[in-house]
């Protein structure tokens, strides 16, 4: 008998609370150059999310200027800091899949002109919608088979990026009793954060949880607080610290490259259109947070190419593990 007991108690799996807790929320450039990252991100998730810690992920994009952004001049989903969709969890069933349906149907702005051209069609691709085949490069046949007949076709997200703006809003909005920078821009004036706003993304942020942001986007950072050309992050640093909630910032942005001189930075791939300033806004933030700032592309025999998301994500993971 007390063998057989020892055995059971050998047996039994370490408890899942005690693995580490990570709440998440990925700020998504939901601009029109950005759903081939967007898409790479989706495809790549198991590289970033594994049963090795209790998770949950909401998804945010980096529209905060909303009037006339999306499908009214009302808030819509996924603008200003609310959430795009229900938080994630990884208790949930099919918890990936549920993700990658977020990114790709709700938040990523797909050029229909694009998914219609010739070299974009897959007409032998077979649809089976309990068990979707994620193609290497997806065609209008794989968007339809997963969001539902143009349940892809989303508006294009802001002009101007700001997903410091909207990480900081989206954990205002978590909040009952948020902090005066939650309302408050730092000349004074009116953030787009109101009373109305509290608590509208309830439960995003647990109790003694890891709490993190993934920023993915092609233009760096243009957020409010901050004059354009400066690159001082502090007062994102400080609003943050108001809550009592500091994250890990890391971001997938523009190819930044230190000169060779050590003076300066250079953009030699810039698909975006991206500004050195802007991109060293998110690479500040990772470094003043304990995060790490990775590249979309990158120069390869003379051509730029997309960096091996699967690597950056697997790197991010490690952190908690």
């Amino acid at each position: 008998m007390y063998l057989l007991t020892l055995f059971a108690c050998l047996e039994q799996p370490e408890p899942k609370s005690n693995i580490p807790k990570v709440d998440m929320l990925l700020v998504i450039d939901n601009s029109a150059s950005m759903s081939q990252e967007v898409y790479q991100l989706a495809t790549n998730l198991d590289s970033l999310l594994t049963d090795s810690f209790n998770y949950q992920v909401g998804i945010t994009t980096t529209t905060v200027d909303y009037t006339g952004a999306g499908m009214s001049d009302a808030l819509d989903p996924g603008e200003a800091g609310l959430l795009s969709s229900d938080i994630i969890s990884s208790s949930d069933d099919n918890a990936l899949e549920r993700i990658r349906e977020i990114l790709l149907c709700d938040v990523t702005y797909w050029d229909s002109s694009e998914l219609f051209a010739p070299d974009n069609q897959d007409p032998d691709y077979v649809c089976d919608e309990e068990n979707v085949q994620h193609p290497e490069v997806p065609s209008i046949q794989y968007l339809d088979c997963l969001c539902g007949t143009s349940g892809w076709d989303n508006p294009s997200g802001s002009g101007q990026e700001e997903p410091l703006e909207a990480a900081l809003l989206a954990f205002c909005r978590s909040q009952v009793e948020p902090s005066d920078a939650c309302f408050t821009l730092e000349d004074g004036s009116d953030s787009v954060f109101t009373a109305s706003d509290l608590g509208t993304n309830d439960g995003l942020l647990r109790e003694a949880s890891n709490k993190v942001v993934l920023i993915i986007g092609d233009e760096g950072d243009a957020s409010r607080r901050i004059a354009n050309g400066n690159t001082d992050i502090d007062p994102y640093i400080s609003a943050f610290n108001s809550l009592e909630l500091l994250p890990k910032v890391f971001s997938l942005g523009p190819n930044l490259v230190k000169d060779s001189d050590g003076l300066g930075y250079s953009l030699p791939c810039n698909n975006g259109g991206s500004t050195d300033w802007a991109a060293l806004r998110l690479l500040s933030m990772a470094e003043m947070t304990g995060a790490e700032y990775f590249s979309l592309e990158e120069a390869v025999d003379g051509s730029c190419q997309m960096t091996d998301f699967s690597t950056h994500l697997s790197t991010i993971r490690n952190v908690f593990q």
